[in-house]
């Protein structure tokens, strides 16, 4: 067991305020009597002029006026966006919700709204629609890590070990990505499941080498050496991410395991109480409180 913790939680546009006026009516043209053949040309190319010109200046302000109502479109997408986004902050996820909805309306495709409903989503454990959005988002938005990664997120909770190294892959390739040590972390999580283990390990070690204090890839390398049979390097490790973050209990209570394995019932009784004494109500507090003796 090993809970992840890589979501990453959900940019101000010009306004035009400016709007494209309607061209003023014309006057229709008088009717004249029949022209002298030798004159009967100049009318006529002035005539195709003016109505070319005229088309030209139709087009132009019907091009201005669809780029006024799209931006006003887009301008009333971020607002109900940030509006979701204070009321997501505020943990009103009603609201946050029905705000996302309505920006989706004015833009179908703005990359943070898709982001933001997706985290909702995956709160709410609806993880097709939280793959839905996150990958609406991706496609919005070039190198939209926070996307890729909290997708990667919603394919390891559903345990579709595959699809979710494919997206921390694609991090850690990113120069630019600014948290690679959880990429690899969680890359090395998937290929661990996959019983991946040499794979696995080195992620492990390229994520603590990016990140010495990383509580999380010590947890997991100690559940790697524990499966492959190593107690000591496993209790070690495990004991790094104890020390490394005091207030996570998730280390204490698989050292309880293993030093119960090993034989040593004292250290597992502080261990499943030390678990029990940083989450007392959560279940896992629980399942060490089961264990103390």
């Amino acid at each position: 067991m090993s809970r992840m913790s890589s979501c990453h939680a959900p940019n101000d546009r010009a306004a035009l305020n400016d709007r494209a006026r309607r061209p003023a009516t014309a006057h229709p043209a008088g009717e004249g009597s029949l022209a002298r053949p030798g004159r009967a040309r100049r009318p006529l190319v002035t005539s195709l002029a003016g109505l070319l010109l005229g088309t030209l200046v139709a087009f132009a302000l019907y091009g201005c006026g669809a780029a006024a109502e799209e931006i006003r479109r887009a301008e009333q997408a971020e607002f109900h966006y940030k509006l979701a986004n204070n009321y997501f902050y505020d943990r009103n996820m009603v609201m946050a919700m029905r705000e996302g909805y309505t920006a989706l309306e004015h833009d179908p495709d703005h990359p943070d709204t898709h982001h933001l409903l997706g985290f909702i989503m995956f709160g709410r454990k609806q993880y097709a629609d939280a793959i839905m959005h996150f990958q609406k988002a991706i496609a919005g938005r070039d190198k939209f890590y926070d996307a890729i990664a909290n997708l990667g997120a919603v394919f390891l909770a559903q345990k579709r070990w595959e699809e979710a190294i494919e997206q921390y892959e694609q991090l850690t390739r990113e120069q630019l990505y600014p948290t690679p040590d959880l990429a690899h972390a969680n890359l090395g999580w998937a290929l661990f499941n996959l019983k991946r283990y040499g794979e696995a390990r080195e992620q492990y070690r390229l994520a603590l080498f990016l990140n010495p204090q990383l509580c999380l890839a010590y947890n997991n390398l100690g559940l790697l050496y524990e499966a492959t049979g190593d107690y000591g390097e496993a209790i070690e490790s495990l004991e790094r991410a104890a020390e490394q973050c005091s207030k996570y209990a998730e280390p204490h209570f698989h050292l309880g395991r293993l030093f119960l394995k090993t034989g040593r019932h004292g250290d597992a009784s502080r261990a499943f109480s030390r678990c029990h004494e940083l989450e007392p109500k959560t279940s896992l507090g629980r399942r060490c409180e089961a264990r103390k003796f």
